[in-house]
């Protein structure tokens, strides 16, 4: 470090000379001190960024790790001949300008009494960005298209939805309205109790969620508990 940056370009002879060292020491630290304060600083953001990453993309992986869940359960049970996670149904393939397929989350095929069951499982939060007229459309379409993969098939479209409460005003105008025009809403939670005898739905989820966010955080090289990260910083 030069001295006219421990100084910032003050003239030596503005200083008395006998405390020109003690000057110089002084600046010094502080300019270290600043430097370091810095470095610290952005060490703290970048962790903080890491954090954000982990977190923001928790939501998406509970879903996933949810819609497998509900998959295995189903699966399992037996009770179909054939069970499909992320199915993809062709939409318009007469047009290719349009959206190809549609990926239905959980299909199930009854051979015996040719029936399909498309479950499609949603979280617990409420978007009213589309009417529900838009929706009913927009499930209807894909309803149809599995129709036409499987013709002389029943086909029924429902929602696995998270913690759904139909008392709940936010649900009760389009849920029901859904419902009531073919394309049945059921709380995940009850829906696995009633048909399939399987109670410990959210026991499973929060291990699964906790095993994926310590990988997430193992990802980043960030620390596992506040005393890892106190200790750390």
């Amino acid at each position: 470090m030069s001295v006219s940056e421990i100084t910032d370009g003050i003239s030596q002879l503005e200083i008395k000379e006998e405390k020109i060292e003690t000057f110089k020491k002084n600046r010094s630290a502080k300019i270290i001190q600043k430097q370091y304060k810095k470095r610290l600083d952005d060490k703290v953001y970048d962790t903080l960024s890491d954090y954000v990453w982990v977190f923001q993309g928790m939501k998406i992986c509970e879903g996933y790790i949810t819609q497998k869940i509900i998959f295995e359960i189903i699966k399992n049970s037996g009770k179909y001949d054939e069970v499909y996670q992320e199915f993809k149904i062709p939409l318009n393939p007469d047009d290719l300008e349009k959206r190809k397929h549609h990926r239905v989350d959980i299909l199930c095929i009854n051979k015996k009494d040719k029936v399909v069951d498309a479950y499609n499982s949603k979280g617990a939060s409420f978007n009213n960005t589309h009417s529900q007229e838009n929706d009913l459309a927009e499930f209807n379409k894909y309803k149809d298209a599995i129709k036409s993969k499987y013709p002389g098939y029943e086909v029924n479209y429902s929602i696995l939805k998270d913690n759904y409460d139909k008392s709940v005003s936010k649900y009760k105008m389009k849920c029901e309205y859904l419902s009531k025009n073919g394309i049945k809403h059921y709380n995940t939670q009850e829906f696995l109790k009633s048909k399939y005898n399987y109670s410990k739905f959210e026991e499973t989820r929060r291990k699964l969620v906790s095993i994926k966010l310590q990988e997430r955080i193992k990802e980043r090289g960030l620390p596992m508990t506040l005393t890892d990260m106190v200790s750390s910083s």
